[in-house]
């Protein structure tokens, strides 16, 4: 068996339009390479100019590689057809023999083949990384037996994230369901109101950038991709950026987060809200935290600010890029409930979030597990 190909041995370009209408479902390509809804307003827009991935074929979006030095692929596990813009490159695996669709996705996650688009993209004379230059990347197979033990490991341990994912969705509606019931649907309940600042101080290091790297510490830098995922808790595993202890103990004027909370985004995607978790984290550019006076006050104010959060973005102050200013936001209106509803939503709220949390920190888990399955692959190459 041939070990060393070009990927255009492997693949070819699939070009099938949407030309009787028969599928609308439309997606995007994200950043942690998966199909994603899509956030295009496509009314009046005609989907027959948009192209079909069906199963086991490929979705690539080549100009995002030299703008944000990774390569949107998605492949289509599913046997529902999709529907993505025209811009996009469609491909399938010509011979399942050779290579395994499912191992070739794994091949494209890799770290290592995101480096190589963007060095492609650079070095290019016009600049980025398109279909001929796919083609002509090299790729080094182990067997298909081989091939088929690396996909199953990997998915053993996808599955398990999605299951993961999918217990703390429900934990995630659970909680939105109880606040509604308690708060939202009882008519009976005598409120008062307070602004922000009442209620909360600010943690606000925003200013100037701390001395930071990409080398992993116990201090995590958490920036809006934190904010800007699913679920209550500040993502960890999107940090980027980590301070050494001595700027953790030493720069941060403010001070750093803690436990319960509510981190919230001033700069591009604005009022994205999250609970801080755990004991390590650090906040700065974009983000400024509000922390409780009262104990058992965070879990209801974040899920009433959460029900707010497009009257929070409303701040927007109109600038180059957009951005709230804090002091507005302090003065917004706060409805509180008697302190016993309090005292017991923060009982709820406090049990379910932690079980969350513990789920994250699983997910943390296999994902550096399947971040190690990724590289092994170059062993290969």
């Amino acid at each position: 068996m041939k070990l060393n190909y070009k990927l255009g041995e492997l693949i070819r370009n699939i070009y099938v339009k949407n030309k009787d209408l028969h599928c609308n479902n439309l997606k995007g390509l994200s950043m942690t390479k998966e199909f994603r809804a899509s956030t295009s307003n496509i009314v009046g827009t005609d989907l027959s100019k948009y192209k079909i991935v069906a199963y086991k074929q490929f979705a690539c979006d080549f100009m995002s590689a030299i703008r944000v030095h990774k390569m949107p692929i998605a492949f289509n596990s599913e046997m529902e057809e999709i529907l993505v813009s025209p811009a996009y490159a469609v491909f399938e695996v010509i011979d399942e023999n050779i290579i395994l669709p499912e191992y070739l996705m794994m091949w494209f996650r890799r770290s290592e083949f995101d480096r190589y688009a963007d060095f492609r993209s650079d070095a290019a004379i016009r600049g980025g990384y398109g279909w001929n230059e796919l083609c002509e990347t090299e790729i080094k197979l182990p067997s298909l037996e081989e091939q088929r033990k690396k996909v199953q490991a990997y998915k053993t341990i996808t599955d398990r994230i999605e299951l993961k994912k999918k217990i703390n969705d429900n934990l995630e509606a659970t909680l939105t369901a109880i606040f509604k019931k308690m708060f939202i649907e009882d008519n009976t309940i005598s409120f008062c109101n307070k602004k922000l600042y009442e209620l909360t101080e600010t943690i606000d290091n925003r200013g100037k950038t701390p001395p930071n790297n990409n080398i992993e510490t116990p201090y995590p830098l958490i920036e809006i991709a934190s904010l800007r995922t699913d679920g209550r808790i500040a993502t960890y595993r999107n940090c980027s950026k980590f301070v050494t202890e001595e700027v953790y103990n030493s720069w941060f004027r403010s001070g750093h987060p803690k436990q319960k909370d509510i981190l919230m985004s001033t700069v591009g995607s604005l009022a994205e809200l999250k609970l801080f978790w755990g004991d390590k984290g650090s906040i700065a550019q974009n983000i400024v935290a509000f922390r409780c006076y009262d104990n058992n006050l965070p879990m209801y104010l974040y899920q009433y600010l959460l029900r707010k959060q497009h009257e929070l973005a409303a701040y927007e102050i109109g600038s180059v890029q957009a951005s709230i200013k804090v002091s507005q936001v302090i003065e917004y209106d706060i409805a509180i409930p008697p302190k016993e509803l309090l005292d017991s939503f923060d009982k709820i709220s406090t049990q379910l979030t932690e079980l969350i949390y513990q789920n994250e920190a699983d997910i943390d888990v296999c994902h550096k597990l399947s971040d190690t399955l990724l590289q092994r692959l170059t062993l290969q190459d």
